[in-house]
């Protein structure tokens, strides 16, 4: 059995809260700026928010371990992946916003496929699946499951036309599924993970009473 402690959660919970936000400001500032995946506070920005996505995806993964073990280790795997072509395409963004530059969303070139279109068709799929995951395990609240889920598949609906409009709504849908999720979590000092999952309270801590259980 493994335990999440107070600083993983806090790592977790913060992660849940600062990158879905992120997120939108990235998408707002596309918006304000040369276009989606143009600008570079945009850019910028976006870079930051997959590093914290990351996280959350790591979060998740610990959170539905004891319902879905197997599940959740490709999950997290695959969510990874994800992640790392978010922040490849926030570099891309910068590079494309300066002067004479152009992106390689743009540029018809195999390894941008693989480097960066391919992965990034992973993301919205995998955080879809993590959504998924958090309804099946019951994990509180249990709206952000479903909310995790709609913000995944709105996301490519979004990027692959560059509709700055659809992207700030569905990023601000994952600021609506991920922020509750990471304030609850702010709430709890510790997760136990694996069989017998449960959250444990500091005075908790040495009793040999149940503790609230977590999924």
């Amino acid at each position: 059995m493994k335990s999440a402690g107070l600083a993983q959660m806090r790592l977790f919970a913060g992660a849940m809260i600062l990158g879905p936000v992120l997120l939108l400001g990235s998408s707002i500032a596309f918006a304000a700026g040369g276009g989606l995946n143009e600008d570079e506070l945009g850019g910028a920005l976006l870079v930051y928010a997959f590093v914290a996505m990351t996280v959350v995806a790591i979060g998740i993964a610990r959170a539905v371990e004891r319902a879905l073990p197997r599940a959740s280790a490709a999950l997290l795997a695959f969510a990874v992946l994800g992640c790392g072509a978010g922040v490849g395409f926030g570099i891309d963004s910068i590079h494309a916003a300066l002067p004479g530059g152009t992106g390689l969303e743009d540029a018809d070139s195999a390894a941008a496929t693989l480097a960066l279109f391919l992965p990034g068709a992973i993301f919205p799929l995998s955080f879809a699946a993590l959504g998924v995951a958090l309804w099946r395990a019951r994990v509180s609240p249990r709206a952000s499951g479903p909310l995790l889920v709609a913000a995944s598949l709105l996301f490519p609906v979004a990027n692959i036309p560059d509709s700055e409009a659809i992207a700030v709504t569905a990023n601000a849908l994952f600021v609506v599924a991920l922020c509750p999720l990471g304030i609850t979590w702010l709430r709890q000092p510790r997760i136990i993970v694996g069989r017998g999952a449960r959250i444990e309270s500091e005075s908790n801590e040495g009793s040999a009473r149940p503790a609230r259980r977590f999924a």
